[in-house]
């Protein structure tokens, strides 16, 4: 699966102030991640290659989280992504839904 050519994830993220690792005694991460407002994009087979827009809601070094309107992705599925500070494979861990849509946090998988 590759990207075509296309224009790439909207610029117009905005760089919030990081969150601490011990923003409250359910999260369990220890690295480092910053609150964004950008676009993201992921990209997968179902079996049918699809590509669906989101909202990155914060990165850090190995993973990310991000609400979309894709209700179908499920925990150990792969993906690409691609938004304003990287692109990737990465590997969904979970999903919540809301009223909003669909949140999901994603490991960003090395590259071999």
């Amino acid at each position: 699966m590759e990207w075509s050519p296309g224009k790439p994830a909207s610029p117009k993220g905005t760089l919030k102030t990081p969150k601490s690792p011990s923003t409250s005694l359910a999260d369990r991460r220890v690295e480092e991640r910053f609150s964004v407002e950008a676009s993201v994009e992921l990209r997968f087979e179902d079996p049918i290659c699809r590509t669906i827009e989101g909202s990155l809601m914060d990165y850090s070094k190995n993973g990310f989280r991000a609400n979309h309107q894709f209700f179908s992705l499920h925990a150990g599925q792969l993906i690409e992504f691609r938004h304003l500070f990287g692109e990737g494979r990465a590997r969904v861990m979970w999903n919540r839904i809301s009223p909003e849509g669909v949140e999901t946090g994603f490991l960003v998988l090395a590259e071999p």
